[in-house]
């Protein structure tokens, strides 16, 4: 009997643990000029990429790089995803 209670419980706070890691995340405007915008349901942190995969700097502001495509890296607790921001 103490074995299934365990087992329940377990089962219940995976289940708890998946709604919760469910990341929206919103990212504009594409393409940027200055500010990049996340827009999420949990804490981030952001990476930013050149196109050759180079890490530049961590954050949003896009004001000081030149034209061109970069690629973003946003972590959560539940995850990552990436996604490509041309520079205009």
């Amino acid at each position: 009997m103490k074995k299934l209670l365990l087992i329940l419980l377990i089962t219940v706070a995976s289940c708890s643990d998946e709604i919760a890691c469910d990341p929206e995340l919103v990212v504009y405007p594409n393409p940027v000029e200055n500010e990049l915008i996340i827009e999420s349901n949990t804490d981030y942190e952001v990476f930013v990429f050149d196109e050759s995969g180079k890490y530049l700097f961590s954050g949003t502001d896009f004001s000081t790089l030149p034209y061109g495509i970069y690629f973003v890296r946003v972590e959560t607790d539940c995850g990552n995803e990436s996604f490509k921001i041309i520079k205009n």
